[in-house]
């Protein structure tokens, strides 16, 4: 029985940018870098861009992140730390983290909402491979 040899696989990188109003399944793709407001970063993971852009949005509308953390409906922020999932992100604010790439993009989209920002403002390029036998 002959095996295949390392010419009989091809590795493909898709390379695609999305922003976080498109439905898109980002589930399987490596995060690359992220804008928000045209500010770019690059980074290492999801969770990392999740920590960053809550960050820059609790600077920008500090009163609305806090009224959420304490809201019991918006269990995705909170005031003390709960669970193990949650990272402190700053004094008294815990965020979800350890979680799905479909539950960080999900907690993303409900605080744009909460916030009034609009989804176009934060990109993500994202890289895939896959094998083209």
């Amino acid at each position: 029985m002959a095996y295949p040899s390392s010419t009989d696989i091809a590795l493909i990188l898709e390379v695609n940018e999305y922003l976080l109003e498109d439905e898109f399944d980002f589930t399987g793709y490596i995060l690359v870098s992220y804008s928000i407001f045209d500010i770019e970063s690059k980074v290492q993971s999801w969770k990392e861009m999740l920590i960053d852009v809550v960050k820059y949005l609790l600077k920008q509308h500090t009163a609305k992140l806090l009224s959420l953390c304490s809201d019991p409906k918006f269990y995705d922020l909170s005031s003390q730390k709960t669970q193990t999932t949650f990272t402190e992100i700053n004094s008294g604010v815990y965020l979800l983290t350890d979680c799905s790439t479909r539950t960080k993009i999900s907690v993303l989209k409900r605080i744009f909402e909460a916030c009034n920002v609009d989804q176009s403002q934060l990109s993500f390029v994202i890289k895939k491979y896959t094998v083209d036998d």
